[in-house]
């Protein structure tokens, strides 16, 4: 089409819309299944002839195009592609193609609105997760609609990805229930023993190999860590293992086993008509 041709596209509009402009830009559109799902494969090039607030009109090539069929605009402005999403209302076949009337809205275009995508902690799934799907997110990164980036990486459970608590634990059974004696080392005569050894029903401490009394930590005697023993299994060891503990299916694992999730974000540019109208006029 030459600048000189002039086409009637007001049966593309319901005429109590908004004031329409004519406005000329390269656009893309992608077919979007229920799913919410972009038919990349399908992906068409083509112009924008009239645009308001709420609606617009393209010029496509000829295609299985249809009322109500719902897509992913993409237009370009400033350098930059910015997307939509439309819903497909009136039709017109010319020489050369097709003008396409549609408005602004449908599943892809509720999918961009709001904020950005971030992943947050479920209290019921008790997991970090989206707002959509996992990969729908992927399907329109792939597509080049969106732009993930990353945001944290945080471990969670190796069998259902939820988030695990941590803790110091049995290195034979996995349980926390595990307590270390407490041992004091009396400087002068190198004893060493349990701290109950050493504290007289005076509130006195003394040592109960030498009977020195009135001993003074940091002083006369240092505490030490005593071995540990587990509550649950009887196991005893100078050391414990980190585990986790799933808090959605209760598996327990040592802490190599955790696998660590990658948190992203999403950004995408969405179209803004009012800003596009303001720039042409």
């Amino acid at each position: 089409m030459t600048p000189s041709e002039i086409v009637d596209l007001s049966d593309l509009f319901d005429m109590r819309q908004d004031r329409r402009f004519e406005i000329a830009r390269p656009i893309e559109l992608i077919p979007i299944g229920i799913d919410g799902l972009l038919d990349i494969e399908r992906r068409v090039m083509g112009t924008s002839r009239e645009l308001s607030v709420h609606s617009l009109a393209v010029d496509v090539p000829r295609g299985d195009w249809h009322c109500s069929q719902q897509l992913l605009l993409g237009l370009h402005w400033r350098q930059e592609v910015h997307y939509a999403g439309i819903v497909v209302r009136r039709m017109k076949t010319h020489e050369r193609g097709m003008f396409l009337g549609a408005e602004f809205g449908g599943l892809a275009q509720e999918l961009l609105e709001g904020d950005a995508p971030l992943p947050v902690f479920d209290r019921d799934e008790l997991a970090f997760v989206l707002p959509q799907s996992p990969a729908l997110y992927e399907n329109w990164s792939q597509a080049g609609v969106i732009e993930k980036t990353l945001l944290d990486r945080v471990l969670v459970c190796p069998r259902c990805c939820g988030v695990p608590t941590f803790r110091n634990a049995c290195r034979k059974c996995g349980a926390g229930r595990v307590r270390n004696d407490r041992l004091m080392h009396h400087f002068a005569c190198a004893y060493v023993g349990h701290a109950s050894e050493f504290c007289l029903p005076s509130g006195e401490v003394a040592c109960p190999k030498c009977r020195l009394n009135r001993l003074v930590v940091g002083a006369d005697f240092e505490y030490l860590t005593g071995e540990n023993q587990c509550a649950s299994c009887g196991w005893r060891d100078s050391e414990t293992e980190l585990y986790g503990h799933c808090l959605r299916c209760n598996w327990r694992f040592e802490l190599h086993q955790a696998r660590e999730q990658e948190l992203h974000g999403y950004h995408v540019r969405r179209l803004a008509p009012l800003a596009v109208i303001t720039d042409a006029v």
